[in-house]
């Protein structure tokens, strides 16, 4: 199974879902106009559609783009939703997390902020 390694610098995870029938031209201009990042740089371009049940990612590698896709079958991607115009600088790790299905740092955080909530003032009419 392939995953980032620590040489890569950064990841950054596009803010907004992709229409997933673009592929590596489209992305790259994604890349350059939104995120205005070189995407000959050693970092990743993470990219996940509406449903969030898949992420792509772009990279280049020595001499041509490597463009990487997982799909899932029943689940979603847990990220934080949708508040900004920036991409999300990740790091290797979270990255690693998000596509074991595991949560990131802010999604436990705001796991344990709901449930704080709920405990203080109780559970939201409906």
């Amino acid at each position: 199974m392939m995953r980032p390694d620590t040489k890569v610098e950064k990841v950054y995870l596009y803010p907004k879902p992709v229409d997933f029938r673009k592929s590596i031209d489209g992305l790259a201009a994604l890349v350059e106009l939104d995120i205005k990042v070189a995407v000959f740089d050693p970092v990743l371009f993470v990219f996940l559609n509406k449903p969030r049940n898949r992420v792509k990612i772009l990279y280049w590698e020595r001499n041509g783009f490597c463009l990487w896709l997982k799909r899932l079958e029943s689940e979603r991607f847990k990220t934080s939703p949708d508040v900004t115009d920036e991409a999300i600088v990740l790091t290797v790790q979270e990255l690693n997390w998000m596509l074991a299905k595991m949560q990131s740092r802010m999604g436990v955080l705001e796991e344990q902020v709901a449930l704080l909530r709920q405990r203080l003032f109780g559970r939201k009419s409906e």
